[in-house]
């Protein structure tokens, strides 16, 4: 895949519902970035693929928020795509620097 800046919005955007839809996978169209994991139907198992799609895609290491210590749970199920795209994109400006 061609070089791409973080600043470039929608490509960026559709890099993650991309690499989303081919971790569960799911038609593109589905991928909606006002639409939580939650709504998606996704399970705790599409959540590990959809982490493994994007580190692949952008070649960075994601590291999960909220996991629940006592039951190994990634509670993400009420965030929206559009939060996961914040996230991952703070995730792969800190890569960047080094953090």
């Amino acid at each position: 895949m061609s070089e791409m800046t973080l600043d470039d919005d929608a490509a960026f955007e559709q890099r993650v519902r991309l690499a989303i839809a081919r971790g569960v996978p799911m038609d593109l169209d589905k991928v909606n970035l006002d639409s939580t994991f939650g709504e998606l139907g996704l399970q705790s198992i599409d959540i590990i693929n959809i982490v493994f799609a994007l580190e692949r895609e952008f070649k960075f290491q994601f590291i999960l928020p909220q996991c629940d210590a006592g039951n190994g749970a990634i509670h993400l199920d009420s965030r929206q795509i559009r939060e996961l795209l914040k996230m991952v994109r703070g995730m792969i400006d800190r890569s960047a620097l080094g953090q």
